[in-house]
């Protein structure tokens, strides 16, 4: 089957047969039609609990395009789609569009995850999240049922720390001043003198990284920022990203009208 990539397997939390289909739909509105009658004849072949997710390359309502024509005919296929194989149609968290065109003048709800009416029942809290969108011009969305923690993050050291102007002095310092207070057995001398470092290097990391995160954090919001003005509807400014502190300026499309992003 073209445009789907289909994955089967047993769910071990909940020991559940699943499929997984990850959809890439064509842009061609017949060949969707095709697709979507593909995927419901391979789902009444093969029963089970189904995720579908990708890119659908349709919206459903005209509410999710903005700066586009809505295509009523394709929608209502998707829509009768969704409704022949039971499938529930994920909310959405996060944004309210995944795909912004380079313009910035055209954004739409192309991804999205569709499951099976009974794990909708199962799984109560499960819900879908557009990530923030940085370089693609579609958001990654994920899949989320619960917040799970997983402890401590373990110890790490990039290469690109030993590139700081201070590391070397750091680790030095830490290496030479240490002390032991049990200091008749040599094992344990170096066991809490690595211990030491390692604490000594988790804390350099943490300042180094909150001194070197300020300017990244302004321009990712700056991002964020823009993109909520584009998703309320503002797609007939043009944003143009200023070299200052990440800052972003509103022009309009005759006084800029080179603008890309």
């Amino acid at each position: 089957m073209d445009n789907v990539l289909v994955v089967e397997g047993e769910w071990s939390f909940k020991s559940l047969k699943c499929f997984m289909l990850n959809v890439y739909a064509p842009q061609d509105d017949r060949k969707k039609q095709e697709l979507w009658r593909l995927i419901l004849q391979f789902m009444a072949s093969n029963p089970g609990n189904y995720f579908i997710f990708g890119d659908f390359n349709v919206v459903r309502y005209a509410s999710e395009r903005i700066g586009s024509s809505f295509n009523l005919r394709s929608s209502n296929d998707f829509n009768q789609f969704l409704n022949e194989g039971s499938l529930y149609d994920l909310p959405l968290g996060g944004h309210a569009f995944t795909r912004i065109s380079s313009s910035g003048e055209k954004l739409s709800r192309l991804d999205r995850f569709l499951i099976s009416e009974n794990l909708a029942t199962t799984f109560l809290n499960i819900h879908a999240i557009a990530m923030d969108r940085m370089i693609s011009d579609h958001r990654a969305i994920i899949l989320q049922h619960s917040h799970m923690d997983f402890g401590p993050i373990p110890f790490k050291l990039f290469n690109s720390w030993l590139q700081a102007p201070d590391f070397d002095d750091t680790i030095k310092n830490a290496w030479d001043n240490f002390q032991c207070k049990d200091g008749s057995n040599m094992q344990i001398m170096f066991k809490e003198k690595m211990k030491h470092l390692k604490n000594t290097i988790k804390v350099w990391a943490k300042n180094f990284k909150a001194s070197k995160g300020t300017e990244k954090d302004l321009l990712l919001q700056s991002i964020i920022d823009a993109e909520a003005i584009l998703e309320a509807g503002g797609g007939d400014q043009v944003l143009s990203f200023g070299k200052i502190h990440g800052s972003v300026t509103l022009l309009s499309q005759s006084n800029f009208p080179d603008f890309s992003v």
